[in-house]
């Protein structure tokens, strides 16, 4: 029959955890008691009571918890998403270049480029009017007259 010393029950706790936690991982609760019960095998080795041994294992894995908790909140946290191509022109102003009739719509100019504009509001635009860009649809954009 095979005797373990208690050092070696909390390491064998600790590989325990830690393989449940790869058969289910993203909660990094078993991790966490993994962290603990190494501690707690640390205090073994150096023979302190059983008392103190629960207490290092409880007060590691809650210590430990919150610590993984912080980095996996920062990990997995989204952070502010970056507009790029048509979606940064939402916003923006633009100048009009030639102005709106029956028979051709608008263009405006906006970081260099010449796009064809159209009135959200349904007021003529005129040029060298400056207008905010509200939307975009297809190869238009919706403005505004800024006041």
């Amino acid at each position: 029959m095979i005797t373990y010393t208690s050092t070696q029950f909390w390491i064998i706790f600790s590989l325990f955890f830690l393989v449940f936690e790869l058969g289910a991982p993203g909660l990094f609760y078993s991790l966490a008691f993994s962290l603990g019960s190494l501690l707690a095998a640390v205090v073994c080795f150096f023979e302190f009571s059983l008392s103190l041994q629960l207490t290092v294992f409880l007060s590691g894995s809650v210590v430990a918890l919150f610590f993984l908790k912080k980095i996996v909140t920062d990990l997995t946290s989204t952070k502010p998403e970056l507009q790029t191509n048509v979606a940064a022109l939402i916003g923006k102003e633009a100048i009009v270049i030639k102005h709106q009739t029956a028979a051709h719509p608008a263009q405006v100019k906006v970081a260099g480029q010449i796009w064809t504009a159209q009135s959200i509001n349904e007021e003529p635009l005129i040029n060298h009017q400056l207008v905010t860009i509200i939307r975009v649809a297809g190869v238009t954009l919706f403005v505004e007259i800024k006041k």
